[in-house]
C-alpha cells in the first residue's frame, strides 16, 4: 500500500491476509486491479467471484507508484472510474448537516495537544506537548498543492512524533490549498515559489517562534524544501543583536530541486517539462538547454557554471548551499537514491566541499531506492530521523542550560 500509515499490528495483520471472493464482507465491493495483475491466480480468484463483488481493470500503476521519474504520473482514468463506480453504487438519500465552525480547537493524543488556528486567512495546525513547554519548533513545509498532512501523513505522524520527544510542530495549509482559502476551478494548482507562499511560510513561522523560546528548525520537500531555507535565510538575514542568544533556523531539505533563491514562480503547466526525465538522444524535439547542460556540467568553470545556474540554464547546489553556509544556517539534505544522483550530477559534491570553507557544511543522508515524493518507507523514516535528530539535540542543550543555571 503506498505510503500507508500502520500500525505494525496492523500492517502484520494485513501482509498475512488472503484476498479471495471468500473472504470479502458481503457489501458491493470493487477490486481495482492492473490489466496485467487480472490474468494471476488471485485475479483470476476475484474474476471469479461472488455477485456483489465488481472487478475494474486499471491501467499500469507503475508511473504512479514507481515513477521513472520526479514527475508523478497520476491515474486519473482510474480515479474517474472508481467515482463513477462509487456513485452508481452508493445510495442517493440526501440528509442536512450543521456545521459549527472555530478557529481554534484542541484534542489530547498520548501526551500531546494538537489545536487549529487562522493566521491572516492561512490554517495552521500546531502539535505541541500536553504538560511541559516546548524546548524547540519545527515549521513542516508542504509539497506543491499538498496539505498540511504531507504525503501520506508523513507531516502529520511526524508532528506527534516532535511532540512526544519534547518539541512543537506547526503545519499548514498555504493560500488556495485545502483549508486555506478558495480553489479556483478555472486553476486549481496553487503556483510555487510565490508571494504568497512565502507570506504564508513567515506567518507559520511567526507562530511556531511565539510557542517556545528554544530553536527553529525548517523541514521541506522539493518546493517545500525550498520555502523551508528561503524562509531561515530571511530570518538570518535579519537576527541582530537585538535577538540575543538566539541561533539561526536549522533546515532539512528532503528531495530539493531548485536552487535558486530567486527562483521563478511556477504554475501548474510547466511542472511535466521541468520533472520530466531527460531525452538523452540529442533529438531536434529536445530542448537545447537539455542538450548543453551535461556539457556544461562536464566541462564548465564553477564561475560559468553558477551564472548559467542564475540564468535558469540549469541548477547549480553551490548558489543554496554558499548562502546558507555564510549565513551559518545548519543544513541537513536527504535524498532518495535518484534524487541523490541528480544531486551529485549537478556538481552538488562540489559544492558540499567548497562551503566547507564557510565552516558549515551540510550533512547528506541518502535512502537507498526512495521516491522523489516521499511516499516511500524509506525516505519517510528518513525525513523523520532528521526531524526527531533536531528536537532531540535541542532538547539536550536546553537541560544543559537549565542545569548551568542552578
Amino acid at each position: 500500500m503506498v505510503g500507508g500509515s500502520w500500525h505494525p499490528r496492523t500492517a502484520r495483520a494485513l501482509s498475512a491476509m488472503s484476498l479471495t471472493a471468500e473472504s470479502l464482507p458481503d457489501v458491493p465491493t470493487l477490486v481495482a486491479m492492473a490489466d496485467t495483475a487480472a490474468t494471476s491466480a488471485a485475479g483470476r480468484t476475484l474474476s471469479d467471484g461472488s455477485a456483489g463483488l465488481a472487478v475494474l481493470p486499471i491501467a499500469d500503476p507503475t508511473p504512479f507508484v514507481s515513477p521513472s521519474s520526479f514527475f508523478v504520473a497520476l491515474p486519473h482514468d482510474a480515479v474517474r472510474d472508481i467515482g463513477a463506480w462509487l456513485d452508481a453504487t452508493l445510495p442517493t438519500a440526501t440528509h442536512e448537516v450543521r456545521v459549527r465552525t472555530r478557529d481554534d480547537a484542541a484534542v489530547d493524543t498520548s501526551g500531546t495537544v494538537s489545536s487549529v488556528r487562522s493566521v491572516d486567512g492561512a490554517t495552521m495546525w500546531i502539535t505541541a506537548p500536553a504538560d511541559t513547554a516546548a524546548t524547540s519548533a519545527v515549521v513542516l513545509h508542504s509539497t506543491a498543492n499538498d496539505v498540511r498532512t504531507g504525503p501520506a501523513r508523513l507531516w502529520r505522524d511526524t508532528a506527534v512524533q516532535i511532540a512526544r520527544t519534547g518539541g512543537v510542530a506547526v503545519r499548514y495549509d498555504r493560500a488556495g490549498v485545502g483549508e486555506s482559502g478558495m480553489v479556483r476551478r478555472d486553476n486549481d494548482f496553487a503556483d510555487l515559489h510565490s508571494t504568497d507562499a512565502i507570506h504564508d511560510a513567515h506567518r507559520a513561522t511567526d507562530l511556531a517562534r511565539s510557542l517556545t523560546t528554544g530553536p527553529l528548525t525548517h523541514v521541506g520537500i522539493c518546493s517545500g524544501a525550498w520555502a523551508a531555507a528561503a524562509v531561515a535565510l530571511d530570518h538570518a538575514g535579519t537576527t541582530g543583536a537585538e535577538d540575543g542568544d538566539r541561533v539561526p533556523d536549522r533546515v532539512v531539505l528532503i528531495n530539493l530541486l531548485t536552487w535558486r533563491r530567486d527562483a521563478p514562480v511556477l504554475g501548474a503547466e510547466r511542472l511535466p517539462e521541468l520533472l520530466a526525465p531527460a531525452d538523452p538522444s540529442g533529438s531536434p524535439t529536445v530542448p537545447l538547454r537539455a542538450r548543453l547542460k551535461p556539457l556544461a556540467v562536464r566541462w564548465a568553470p564553477h564561475v560559468v557554471f553558477d551564472a548559467f545556474a542564475r540564468r535558469g540554464m540549469m541548477q547549480s547546489p553551490r548558489l543554496l548551499l554558499t548562502l546558507l553556509a555564510r549565513a551559518d544556517v545548519e543544513t541537513h539534505l536527504v535524498f532518495g537514491t535518484r534524487d541523490y544522483r541528480h544531486f551529485v550530477g549537478q556538481r552538488g559534491l562540489a559544492a558540499l566541499a567548497y562551503t566547507a570553507r564557510y565552516g558549515r557544511t551540510a550533512t547528506v543522508q541518502v535512502a537507498p531506492g526512495g521516491d522523489h515524493a516521499a511516499f516511500h518507507p524509506v525516505v519517510r523514516a528518513a525525513a523523520i530521523t532528521e526531524c526527531l535528530s533536531a528536537v532531540q539535540s535541542d532538547a539536550a542543550a536546553a537541560a544543559v542550560n537549565e542545569v548551568s543555571k542552578r
